[in-house]
């Protein structure tokens, strides 16, 4: 069997050497999977889903509660799925002159392998540690047509008797990057990336192309082809182009 040059989540695998196959898209294909498959050559471009998660208001009574938030990309039974670092709500205070709130910094990146099969839709679960519980969640539709992080505040409701009692809000940022393996590799060993579940989870680093010579994705989106050790992408949408960009050089 050729070696796989070429991976690009759209829902085939396009496999370049010489010959151009394509097979479907199976489960095994997620980010870490991909990462791991030596099959997968270190010139191959990734398409990748970056979700931000900046702030949580909540609600003073989740004052000194601990969370984690649980990120879903996909719908239900079809999904990829990663959960962030334990945070901590602190203690109630004045927010924007109109309300308490008890508010924390997430600041944590999830990162996932864009499926075309999948419906673009994000899903964010509050949950317990301790006791695996969900008692928050918000969800919203992926925005990835602009060329540029789509930001945006969504309203946390309540789970189980008090269901869709509003408890707060989390500020995200959504984008999609289109990546050289072998870039995302040194990346992730710069900021110490976590494998977690289908995806990875990174301290709030902008995450895309900019590692010396990576830049094989221009700022209007396509593929510079000089480098000579990146091969041909198959593309199926646009991507996002512009907004966080890595500053390491």
């Amino acid at each position: 069997m050729e070696p796989i040059s070429v991976v690009l989540a759209t829902g085939m695998i396009a496999v370049c050497a010489h010959k151009v196959r394509r097979q479907p898209l199976t489960d095994a294909f997620t980010l870490p999977k991909v990462m791991e498959n030596q099959s997968v050559l270190n010139t191959c471009l990734l398409e990748v889903v970056v979700v931000h998660l900046r702030r949580v208001e909540l609600a003073p009574r989740f004052a000194g509660r601990g969370l984690v938030a649980r990120v879903k990309y996909g719908s239900p039974g079809e999904s990829a799925w990663c959960d962030c670092a334990e945070a901590t709500a602190g203690e109630a205070s004045q927010q924007h002159d109109t309300e308490l709130a008890s508010s924390v910094d997430i600041g944590q990146s999830c990162l996932f392998l864009r499926q075309r099969h999948y419906v673009p839709q994000i899903r964010i679960r509050l949950r317990s540690p301790h006791l695996g519980r969900t008692f928050g969640k918000a969800e919203c539709t992926l925005h990835l047509m602009e060329r540029r992080a789509h930001e945006m505040d969504l309203t946390l409701t309540s789970t189980g008797l008090h269901a869709k009692e509003k408890i707060g809000k989390i500020r995200i940022a959504m984008e999609a990057r289109l990546v050289p393996k072998y870039s995302l590799q040194e990346i992730f060993h710069v900021v110490n990336a976590q494998r977690r579940n289908e995806g990875f989870v990174v301290g709030l680093t902008p995450v895309c192309r900019g590692i010396r010579d990576a830049g094989s994705v221009t700022t209007e989106g396509s593929e510079d082809h000089a480098h000579a050790g990146v091969a041909d992408v198959i593309r199926g949408v646009p991507i996002a182009s512009s907004g966080l960009q890595h500053q390491l050089r």
